[in-house]
């Protein structure tokens, strides 16, 4: 490198053919915008350039150390030109996708970003249902730090070869980046047969075992360490490995540690026992007693220093009173505060010896417990145990496991809950923050692992969980959440319908069973409690128990509610409910919404205010209400609240939304697609990948809401999750393109809750022009009412009727709007005669502008 003293020396100056990229600094390891460019070499005096000493290349100057490679620069050009123009000629004379992979590393080789690039783009026209070219050049992505550019080639070359295992490594380690470690490990099958050592690096199966480790999955973990240990038996004595394996085995505890013994030689050691090497023997000797008893101490120093962390997330200040072996600890811990990140639990810690300590928390209710604060005598040097007491277990703590590395995998998290006392074998970074970066060697890493309460609201958190596929956890969380907030009705539906989906009827009626006796009536509790219980065989039974509880209270609002829940007198008892209570929230929704069945919004309005007022926190009975506001032409004013949420909230996903419903309907379509752009810029201060799939749901929400099909089926096209394809069902519907929709979502994979869809399907057929294949989805759609609730019963039978409807009798029944709208399209599009009253109710009822609003405006607006 250039040096100068007080100004004499040698400096660069100038800088041409600029080329940057994203990579490791072969120096300081930082992940960073490496820079290569061509300069000149000065000897300078006062750092006025003096003398040329040479024009230079400089590779890859890392902009933090300032370290880089230096070449003559003609030597370079010259390099550069026969190397790059070598590759060429061989791939002109012989245009195979393997020249063509050579010549686009050679381009990289010589730092020619813009030119790969450019040549990248000309691979893919020619070659791209080529498999290996695809692998490669996801490999060269990411290896160039653009992971995310690089997974889609992954994606494609496994699509197109299977059995690729350039691409299966590929699309493996993208999931073990988003978390998908199970669909990693099944790409990685091949690396585990015996053997597979011979033929390809065992890499990929450390990091999936590492992965595995740091989400707190250890045993197959160890089954992948284990097979690492049978192909490469020499890994088992390298130090680093040897301990990652040891973790996992002290939160396993097997009986056999599948480590190998540590190979030692004491001959070699010292000298094959010379009087130097006695002499050697001895020194060692003396210093090796030194450090033993320096071990010892520190030992017994760690043993009499432990810290109890304390946590308070109770609403309730409290003391907790810490006993054993002659040592008292009482600490007072404030009740939780609001801060302007959400509820903060108050925190404290006490110190102690190891040994077995009685824990008592005082409060409104009494709580004792035994907690062990021990560990064994050689983990008291290389682990990092914590213990928590989590008073009456209401804080929600996430023990989350950081990787720093070049192109580190997603963080990964374990949420403890429900728990007064808390043990982590390994926690480096308890109740404090983790650094931003770590100063490392080339190819090393560290993991490090960060214990604290969360700021976030369970929902968040079983959002999350839901996303990862990690199902079971996030039914266990919500269930604890609706202990701790049993008034919380969202919480309640999410457990309930989570639960219900993966199959867990009991557990449900457990749960929601032990609050149906509590006074005041839950409302909440029993709603979940009868939609349980909704079927035809048990209807009966459970109106006459609800006639029970109203005979035993006629003037409780919530009872009375509950029961116009069930039978067709439903109206009745809601009015009854509303005269005992007029602010009982449910009971105004439940009138509200009747009155928006029967399209009397003025009338539903002030219902549904006030049911949102009750409940803010419950977001089905706010939705309504906004919805009859729109129907009511109010949009100017949502136009103003909705702002005004952003702008506290700018990735507030459901605020958008509505920003973008009320300006399409006020016609102002571009202003709709400018909260795309505002909303992109919010999101582009999180990382992509908690934020694209956000952002894709609120921009084809907008080509939606704004009409444009054709930018929705282009911006859902390649995207091939559940969502990217529901898009495009919908844009093709839309479209008139109803065969191609259907050959996308065949009759056989509709599921009993897509009655309506089936519905919508038939009138587009049936527009179209196809009678017979319209008839076939309409009676799918009539068998999947069939199976539903009472009054899609009744839905079934209205459309397997050939005598015309009863259009006052069809108009008087309350259900959902949209749902109401679909049923009038279809009597409508089956019986002409009575088409234009249908539609004319139809079109008033079909307001939210959501699938298939577009289409029921088409068909109510047709002569």
């Amino acid at each position: 490198m250039p040096t100068t003293y007080n100004g004499v020396g040698t400096h660069y100056y100038g800088k041409r053919n600029l080329e940057t990229r994203v990579a490791s600094c072969h120096s300081c390891g930082r992940q960073t915008t490496l820079t290569s460019y061509d300069t000149r070499l000065w000897f300078v005096i006062v750092f006025i350039p003096v003398i040329p000493l040479g024009r230079k290349r400089i590779l890859d100057e890392c902009p933090v150390c300032r370290r880089h490679y230096a070449l003559e620069a003609d030597k370079w050009e010259t390099q550069k030109q026969l190397g790059i123009s070598g590759a060429m000629d061989t791939y002109e004379a012989t245009p195979t996708p393997e020249a063509a992979m050579e010549l686009h590393q050679t381009m990289l080789n010589f730092h020619q970003g813009a030119q790969a690039s450019e040549f990248r783009r000309g691979m893919l026209e020619k070659f791209g249902d080529n498999a290996r070219v695809r692998a490669y050049l996801g490999e060269a992505l990411t290896r160039a730090g653009n992971a995310a550019e690089g997974a889609p080639h992954f994606a494609r070359a496994l699509e197109l070869r299977p059995d690729l295992p350039e691409a299966r490594t590929g699309v493996a380690l993208q999931h073990m980046r988003e978390g998908r470690l199970d669909e990693a490990r099944g790409l990685l099958d091949f690396l585990e047969k015996p053997g597979a050592e011979q033929l390809y690096s065992l890499e990929p199966l450390e990091i999936l075992g590492d992965s595995y480790r740091n989400s707190g999955k250890h045993a197959p973990a160890l089954e992948l360490y284990g097979r690492l240990i049978a192909g490469l038996p020499a890994i088992g004595q390298i130090v680093s490995f040897r301990k990652k394996v040891q973790i996992s085995e002290k939160a396993m505890r097997p009986t056999e540690s599948i480590l190998p013994k540590r190979k030692w030689s004491w001959k070699s050691a010292f000298g094959g026992g010379s009087v130097k090497g006695l002499r050697t023997v001895g020194a060692v000797g003396i210093i090796a007693l030194l450090i033993g008893a320096g071990f010892v101490i520190a030992n017994e120093y760690i043993r009499r220093h432990r810290t109890i962390y304390l946590v308070n997330a109770t609403p309730a200040d409290t003391s907790i009173v810490v006993k054993g072996g002659g040592t008292v600890r009482d600490v007072h811990l404030a009740a939780v505060r609001q801060g302007k990140a959400g509820a903060v639990p108050g925190t404290g810690s006490i110190e102690v010896a190891e040994g077995r300590y009685h824990v008592t928390v005082g409060g409104a209710a009494l709580q004792e417990f035994d907690l062990d604060v021990r560990t064994d005598y050689w983990e008291r040097w290389g682990g990092d145990p914590v213990w928590v007491i989590n008073v009456r277990g209401a804080a929600l703590l996430v023990a989350e496991s950081v990787t720093y590395r070049h192109n580190p995998p997603r963080p990964t998290y374990v949420l403890r809950f429900g728990k007064s006392q808390e043990f982590l074998p390994e926690v480096t970074h308890p109740f404090k923050d983790l650094p931003a970066s770590l100063q490392l060697k080339s190819g090393e890493q560290r993991v490090l692992t960060h214990l604290d309460f969360t700021r976030e609201e369970p929902m968040a958190w079983i959002e999350k969980l839901v996303i990862e596929n990690r199902p079971a956890e996030a039914i266990d969380l919500a269930e604890w959440a609706v202990q701790r907030s049993p008034d919380d009705d969202s919480m309640l539906e999410a457990f309930v319908g989570l639960a219900r989906q993966h199959r867990m009827a009991e557990r449900v009626e457990t749960v929601l069973k032990a609050g149906l006796a509590r006074r005041p009536v839950r409302i909440g509790w029993h709603r979940q409690y009868q939609n349980t219980h909704l079927s035809h065989a048990d209807e009966a039974w459970l109106t006459a128990e609800y006639d029970r509880m109203v005979q035993a209270e006629p003037e409780n609002a919530a009872l009375l509610y509950l029961r116009g829940r069930l039978g067709p007198d439903g109206h009745a008892w809601f009015e009854r409910a509303h005269r005992a209570d007029p602010q009982n929230p449910y009971a105004c929704f439940a009138l509200g919404y009747d009155h928006l069945a029967l399209c009397d919004f003025a009338t539903a309005r002030p219902l549904l205010a006030t049911a949102a007022q009750g409940l803010p926190g419950y977001e089905q009975f706010g939705a309504l209400f906004w919805q009859c506001r729109v129907a009511l032409g109010e949009t100017a004013a949502l136009e103003t609240e909705a702002r005004a949420e952003i702008a506290r909230e700018p990735l507030r996903i459901r605020a958008t939304e509505r920003l973008i419903e009320v300006l399409a309907a006020q016609g102002r379509d571009a202003d709709a697609l400018k909260v795309v752009g505002e909303f992109a810029r919010a999101a582009a201060k999180v990382p992509p990948s908690e934020s694209a799939q956000f952002l894709a749901l609120v921009r084809r929400y907008a080509f939606y809401a704004t009409g444009d099909f054709a930018a929705l089926e282009k911006d859902s096209l390649p995207d091939r999750s559940p969502a990217g394809r529901r898009a495009l069902f919908q844009a093709l519907i839309e479209e008139g393109r109803v065969t191609a929709a259907v050959k996308m979502q065949p009759l056989d994979s509709a599921k009993p809750e897509d009655a309506m869809h089936c519905l919508v399907v038939s009138v587009a057929l049936r527009q179209a022009g196809d009678a017979t294949a319209a008839d076939a989805w309409m009676e799918r759609g009539a068998q999947f009412m069939d199976e539903s609730s009472r009054s899609e019963t009744a839905f079934a039978g209205l459309v397997r009727s050939a005598a015309p409807p009863d259009v006052a009798a069809v108009a008087a029944i309350k259900t959902d709007s949209m749902a109401k709208a679909i049923l009038l399209a279809t009597l409508a599009a089956k019986h002409p005669a009575q088409r234009a009253e249908l539609n004319a109710i139809a079109r008033r009822l079909s307001y939210p502008r959501v699938y298939p609003y577009h289409l029921l405006q088409r068909l109510s607006a047709a002569k």
